[in-house]
């Protein structure tokens, strides 16, 4: 994935950051707060129905863990699909095409 710090600083990308969520593939099941299901939801499902093709075509084809192999989605369309429907604040402006990104 790519982290964008000038994404990260906008309003958004400071809530984003407050939500805590458990590590991929826990043993345990723990409960996002409203917020942070707000927060989440703002973004999760406009990417989940850009990437909704991909995955439902790797599932027809036998690819038991789409959202897991990143050749199926990958960075560069999971990250064209995050900066089309990034919620910007009122007055916040998209990034720079050039602005400061780094692979996490």
């Amino acid at each position: 994935m790519v982290f964008n710090e000038a994404l990260a600083d906008t309003e958004y990308g400071k809530q984003l950051m407050t939500v805590t969520l458990p590590p991929p593939n826990s043993v345990y099941v723990t409960t996002p707060s409203p917020q942070s299901v707000g927060v989440l939801n703002q973004l999760m499902w406009p990417v989940a129905v850009d990437t909704e093709a991909a995955y439902e075509s790797a599932l027809l084809a036998g690819r038991g863990a789409p959202g897991f192999d990143p050749d199926i989605i990958t960075d560069a369309a999971l990250t064209a699909s995050i900066n089309a429907h990034w919620p910007y604040a009122d007055g916040e402006t998209p990034p720079a095409a050039d602005a400061t990104s780094k692979k996490k």
